[in-house]
């Protein structure tokens, strides 16, 4: 049988589970397939898996994907990490951050990510790549600024 990880944050009071539910690693089991999901049930789940996440079956993986109660968010989430776009959104900001702190630019990793990057784009089709960057998020003052100066930017770079 093949274990899928899941956030908790998927599941739901009321969830009769059609397969088993282990820790985040698959090597205990938490709660027995039959068995309803009560809000205590929850709450215990996540104190215990300080990570987030359970796994569980295929099956009942799919079945909850499926059910249309997950969270938009943590769809997106899981989303983003199947097809490799949060590692690289992980690989910017370590580079950004190092960056911040040591005032100097790491070349090397910079065009790591880069060729990543690229690469990614490549196999991935465009309504793949536009669901992860299309998503709903929250927007500060610096996601605002950002966003608009490469907005300038590509139209600069557009009228030349």
């Amino acid at each position: 049988m093949r274990l899928r990880k899941i956030p908790i944050d998927f599941l739901w009071e009321g969830l009769e589970l059609s397969g088993d539910i282990y820790n985040d690693r698959g090597s205990v089991l938490l709660l027995k397939r039959g068995e309803v999901l009560t809000q205590d049930r929850l709450d215990k789940l996540s104190k215990f898996e300080r990570g987030g996440y359970i796994t569980t079956s295929e099956e009942t993986y799919q079945e909850i994907l499926n059910s249309g109660k997950a969270p938009r968010a943590a769809l997106q989430r899981v989303y983003e990490e199947a097809i490799g776009y949060t590692a690289l959104k992980n690989d910017v900001d370590s580079i950004f951050s190092v960056t911040r702190n040591a005032s100097e630019i790491n070349m090397e990793a910079t065009e790591t990510v880069t060729k990543d990057i690229f690469t990614k784009i490549k196999v991935l089709d465009f309504p793949k790549i536009f669901q992860c960057i299309d998503a709903p998020r929250e927007m500060d003052e610096n996601l605002q600024r950002h966003s608009l100066n490469v907005a300038f930017t590509n139209g600069v770079i557009g009228q030349c």
